[in-house]
């Protein structure tokens, strides 16, 4: 009996393991970690359209902003 449960937790930890590297994804690999406070590296947003932002207004307004 002792065995068996010994044998069942260490397969389960093997699969854990297997899950764990597995969720380590290719886009996480080699980013820059340096962040600057602040600072936004990424990608600049798209402008919003004169309908949208007033859709936007209408909204806050709403809400009480």
């Amino acid at each position: 009996m002792a065995m068996q449960t010994t044998r069942i937790l260490k397969t389960a930890g093997v699969i854990a393991l297997l899950v764990g590297l597995g969720a380590c994804r290719e886009l996480e690999e080699n980013r820059p970690i340096k962040l600057d406070k602040g600072n936004y590296d990424g990608p600049a947003d798209q402008a919003l359209s004169e309908e949208t932002q007033r859709e936007l207004r209408a909204r806050g307004t709403l809400q009480g902003f």
